[in-house]
């Protein structure tokens, strides 16, 4: 199952505020990929809203307590606040909407 994972912080916090601001919140997005994989799970995509401070993540796994535990365990909870979204692409729905 996909679920999007919207993931806001503040400005004060942003990678474009400083280096050490950077590291810190690209290093915790690039364990993602590596940190989904021990949780079977998979990291689709990633789209960045830079302005409104905004990151949007398609993650493919069994549950979201699975990406729950990506999250947590990158250490990207730590640098944002997340929402986590069981999401449908349109031809998925409407395969799951016809066999009803």
């Amino acid at each position: 199952m996909k679920h999007m994972v919207v993931s806001t912080h503040n400005p004060e916090s942003c990678g474009f505020r400083s280096a050490e601001d950077n590291r810190l919140l690209f290093d915790a997005l690039r364990r993602i990929p590596e940190v989904a994989a021990t949780n079977g799970a998979e990291l689709v995509d990633v789209w960045v809203s830079p302005t409104s401070h905004t990151m949007f993540l398609l993650i493919e796994a069994p549950h979201a307590h699975a990406v729950d535990d990506v999250i947590r365990e990158s250490g990207f909870i730590g640098r944002v606040d997340s929402r986590i979204l069981p999401v449908y692409g349109l031809t998925e729905l409407e395969e799951r909407m016809a066999g009803e």
